[in-house]
């Protein structure tokens, strides 16, 4: 891989060894490792678009008074990562809203959602 850069070339090694561990083909490193590893890259790290899109519908909430909020963005822009960041940073309206609906056509998209949404907020269950 010539092309990769330094950066990549850590990137690609931590994920080919977070592989093998959680398949079990490495049985020398403490569970604790595993566990950090994946951490590290299951977590996602938002693009400066998806930072100004949830900053705006925060300020949205909080400082103009709306309660409904539309966001429309092309394909494979991230839609369901910034609705799951935004989970954890909107205020619930009420002491009982607890919960969110998720509606999908597809039972595909409902299983992205979930993930996305775990992933992002790991204290959710």
């Amino acid at each position: 891989a010539e092309y990769m850069g330094v950066y990549e070339k850590i990137f690609h090694l931590c994920w080919c060894f977070w592989i093998m561990l959680k398949f079990g083909l490495l049985k020398f490193v403490c569970q604790t490792s595993c566990k950090a590893i994946e951490k590290r890259f299951l977590s996602i790290s938002l693009r400066p678009y998806q930072e100004d899109c949830i900053k705006t519908v925060l300020d949205a909430f909080e400082n103009k008074n709306m309660n409904r909020v539309a966001i429309s963005l092309p394909v494979g822009s991230g839609k369901t990562v910034i609705f799951s960041h935004l989970i954890g940073r909107v205020k619930a309206p009420t002491e009982k809203a607890t919960q969110v609906l998720v509606l999908a056509h597809r039972q595909e998209l409902l299983e992205q959602a979930r993930e996305k949404i775990s992933n992002a907020n790991p204290g959710l269950r």
